[in-house]
């Protein structure tokens, strides 16, 4: 249990920029603006620019989905078609 202290880990742990972690997770860089953007994945700016903790996104992606039902976020900015 962590009791709200920072890990070792997470002291040291470099932030990286979109373009760096679309390289970590292997996908493209508009991906992560689009996950970072509808709160899929944790991320701050700092100065302008987004920045990350591989970690945290990495251990945010991984957890297990509360709700498999969940409209994304994606869909609900939609209009529905009658």
């Amino acid at each position: 249990m962590n009791d709200g202290q920072v890990d070792h880990d997470d002291r040291h742990e470099a932030a990286v920029d979109i373009v760096e972690l679309a390289r970590i997770l292997s996908v493209s860089t508009d991906t992560v603006y689009r996950k970072v953007r509808s709160g899929e994945i944790p991320g701050f700016k700092l100065g302008g620019v987004w920045r990350f903790f591989p970690s945290k996104v990495i251990a945010h992606l991984e957890r297990p989905a509360t709700d498999p039902w969940r409209q994304s976020a994606r869909s609900r900015g939609r209009r529905r078609v009658t």
